[in-house]
């Protein structure tokens, strides 16, 4: 986990020093979805976005209503708690969800602008509300969702 903390730290560096407006994070942010691995995660962030840089997040399979979140101290896992979707979009609301157009009522999907031209889409496909033992690997598209997505598709069509 060290090294892990060392490599997002040497590319948040060369972030820093890079001329980013934007970044798009797409998931598994937490490697068990441990509420204290996004909080980590946010501090971390945090300075990119007081530089001015635009962050949108979006949750992975690994983030949000784990059964089993663990920790590890050393080799050895400890149960910890994780975060719900409504948990996460107040944790990240300054990363994606505080600039969103729109968002999706059946999941963490948003419509946020980058700029005047510009529309993000950010698509959660996840399936945490069907976690029961751990996460699931695959996701999808409720047709919720869809319908909501070929809406903005028809108003980005007619702008």
């Amino acid at each position: 986990m060290v090294v892990l903390h060392e490599v997002i730290q040497k590319v948040i560096d060369e972030i820093l020093v890079g001329e980013f407006d934007a970044i798009f994070i797409t998931g598994d942010l937490t490697n068990h979805g441990e509420r204290d691995s996004h909080i980590d995660l946010i501090q971390l962030l945090t300075p990119l976005k007081n530089q001015g840089i635009k962050i949108f997040v979006v949750p992975g399979n690994h983030d949000v209503n784990i059964p089993n979140s663990v920790s590890y101290i050393g080799d050895t896992p400890k149960l910890v708690e994780s975060i719900t979707d409504n948990q996460f979009m107040s944790l990240y609301n300054s990363f994606g969800y505080n600039n969103m157009i729109m968002k999706d009522r059946n999941s963490l999907s948003y419509l946020a602008e980058i700029d005047k031209s510009t529309w993000l889409l950010a698509l959660d496909t996840n399936l945490y509300k069907e976690y029961e033992k751990s996460s699931i690997s695959r996701g999808r598209i409720s047709s919720e969702t869809m319908e909501w997505v070929l809406d903005i598709l028809e108003e980005a069509k007619s702008k």
